[in-house]
């Protein structure tokens, strides 16, 4: 064998030996995994809700691994809301496991029809998916996950006319309401605002007004005051039952909103003396 041809065969038994050491590590490596622990409910409002997914990133090989990124999609009722990416940087031990949270937040709002929908649903549906990508001495790792399941949503309000009373006289007659507000959720409603006109006996007798409504304690209620100066000239006779000591029909419309959720007002009752 020639000098000239030494160093060309060296080189090749050099690269052959690498390739046999990479593909014995490729043959000798196992996949990491991860095995789906539990999920739970964080963070009900009005505004939306956190869904955590507890993972164990488990590593089965003798060399360590780290979690560089993990990307994923979040589906409600069938409807893709939102796609996104969580930081990396977990590390996992050699023939070890780390716990692996995934926290996305849904936001009712950017689901289309739900918050029209609220009074006739306690749940809806979601499928969170995506993967985690894992570095390893051998390269990048993908590795798929997907969970399906249920989470509340807020519950409307309620309102009720609590009381409604003539006052005033025959020249400037005015009609006192008190609603109740009803906070059938488990967490707190924040402050408000209701905006509202009032018909007497089928005909408009004030202008349109809005209010403040106090924030509602979690499983509580509140009272609302609206004083209602009425229109002489578009109550015309509506109110002459309930001067003279009879009554009459009270109607409420309009909408109160708390945050993003708008409830839809249509109350009726009978005011008097």
């Amino acid at each position: 064998m020639s000098a000239l041809r030494l160093p060309a065969l060296v080189s090749a038994l050099a690269l052959s030996g690498c390739a046999t050491v990479r593909d014995l590590a490729a043959s000798a490596f196992q996949r990491p995994t991860l095995a789906f622990q539990s999920a739970s409910i964080e963070g009900l409002d009005l505004e939306g809700v956190t869904v955590v997914l507890h993972y164990r990133l488990e590593n089965p090989n003798a060399v360590g691994a780290r979690l560089s990124r993990l990307g994923y999609a979040l589906d409600v009722e069938d409807r893709r809301v939102v796609s996104g990416s969580l930081p990396g940087g977990l590390e996992i031990p050699s023939r070890g496991a780390a716990p692996l949270p995934v926290a996305v937040r849904v936001r009712f709002a950017a689901v289309p029809g739900l918050l029209g929908a609220l009074a006739s649903k306690e749940e809806v549906a979601y499928r969170i998916s995506g993967d985690a990508a894992v570095e390893t001495p051998l390269g990048a790792v993908e590795i798929p996950f997907q969970h399906s399941g249920r989470v509340p949503v807020p519950r409307m309000p309620a309102f009720s006319i609590e009381s409604a009373r003539v006052v005033g006289g025959a020249l400037s007659p005015g009609i006192a309401l008190r609603l109740r507000v009803s906070n059938r959720n488990a967490f707190p409603l924040p402050e408000g605002r209701i905006e509202y006109r009032v018909e007497v006996a089928g005909r408009p007798v004030a202008r349109a007004a809005t209010a403040t409504l106090a924030p509602v304690a979690a499983k509580g209620s509140a009272a609302v005051e609206l004083p209602v100066q009425v229109d002489l000239l578009a109550a015309g006779t509506a109110l002459a039952a309930a001067l003279q000591g009879g009554s009459v029909e009270v109607a409420i419309h309009g909408d109160a909103g708390f945050a993003t959720m708008r409830v839809p007002l249509d109350l009726r009752g009978r005011a008097a003396r």
